[in-house]
């Protein structure tokens, strides 16, 4: 499938004499020893007519579009020219 996500789930015991630790502690160390449990995979695409609509915006109502997203760079990328935001 083109444009997966995938996620990764894991889990810790924690006990709760310990738990103020943990909300102290650096990611490395609260992120250390963790099971993994798996991962998921699912499909994030673009509806079909969101190119014809970006492109009907930017010919008809003259909009320089922007995009904000909080995904990382190369799916924002990715995204935007798939999308028809960005040509090159």
């Amino acid at each position: 499938m083109d444009g997966c996500r995938v996620i990764g789930l894991g889990a810790k015991s924690v006990k709760e004499e310990d738990l103020a630790f943990y909300l102290r502690t650096s990611r490395e160390m609260f992120l250390a020893n963790i099971e993994m449990l798996g991962l998921v995979s699912f499909g994030n695409a673009l509806r079909e007519e969101t190119p014809k609509v970006i492109q009907r915006l930017r010919e008809e109502v003259n909009l320089n579009l922007k995009m904000i997203t909080g995904d990382n760079i190369y799916i924002a990328v990715r995204t935007a020219f798939m999308a028809g935001i960005i040509s090159n």
